[in-house]
């Protein structure tokens, strides 16, 4: 019969679980920095609905509610972009850095395409404050009016 070679198509791929690593036979154990930095993923941020999430003990992005998951960026680059196309003028908006292994089992975490097809982390429940590893500002880029810089932390 013909042989027909089976070509992945990017429909039938499963989204891989983010940081969760197998250290399978052969292959060298990632360092510890290599380890938490693939385990970081980038969440936007209103300050008074982080704070409000703190105090309740679990925070819940109000996309939650409305589409069933938090939006998340892979990257700080694709993170700067979302907030500039979103978020141009606010000064309420925060960087918060979510280390996925610190999530509890029920929010997991999938990397999906959003409608312009580029891939994003979605986070399908509440985000601990104690996964939060570090929260910066986003302050109004002077130089790129619409833009943004990457404040300092707190």
């Amino acid at each position: 019969g013909v042989h027909h070679q089976w070509v992945p198509s990017q429909r039938n791929q499963q989204p891989a679980p983010v940081g969760h690593f197998t250290g399978g036979a052969g292959r060298l154990p990632l360092n510890r920095a290599d380890a938490s930095m693939a385990s970081i993923i980038y969440h936007l941020a209103f300050r008074a609905d982080w704070e409000a999430g703190v105090a309740a003990g679990q925070y819940r992005a109000p996309s939650l509610a409305e589409e069933g998951f938090i939006h998340a960026s892979g990257d700080e680059a694709q993170m700067l972009r979302v907030a500039s196309r979103l978020f141009a003028g606010r000064t309420d908006l925060l960087a918060l850095d979510v280390d996925t292994e610190r999530l509890p089992e029920a929010s997991r975490v999938v990397r999906e395409p959003s409608r312009s097809g580029e891939i994003y982390p979605h986070v399908y429940g509440p985000i601990n404050p104690d996964a939060v590893v570090r929260i910066r500002a986003l302050a109004p880029d002077l130089e790129r009016p619409g833009g943004f810089a990457l404040g300092r932390e707190g």
